[in-house]
């Protein structure tokens, strides 16, 4: 579900489910936030790219799972989204 490399100090990121328009499901947000947080402890890294493949980088969340994700994977992306800012 994610891909990614590491060029000298600059990461790439790649959401890798084209096929769903790289929505956000409950699986790919817990892999985000494993990422995030193993990437946060990368002291040699500079910069990060978080980009999309195929059309889209992201459509949004993935409703076919019946319902939004739970408040405990929310929170986990969340946080993801705080330590990518620091």
């Amino acid at each position: 579900m994610l891909l990614y490399e590491k060029a000298g100090n600059i990461g790439i990121l790649t959401i890798n489910r084209p096929e769903a328009l790289n929505a956000l499901n409950s699986a790919l947000l817990d892999c985000l936030y494993e990422k995030v947080t193993e990437i946060a402890h990368d002291t040699e890294l500079r910069c990060l790219i978080v980009t999309g493949a195929g059309k889209a980088f992201v459509a949004g969340a993935d409703i076919s799972e019946g319902s939004f994700p739970s408040r405990s994977v929310r929170f986990r992306y969340a946080r993801s989204q705080s330590i990518l800012r620091t």
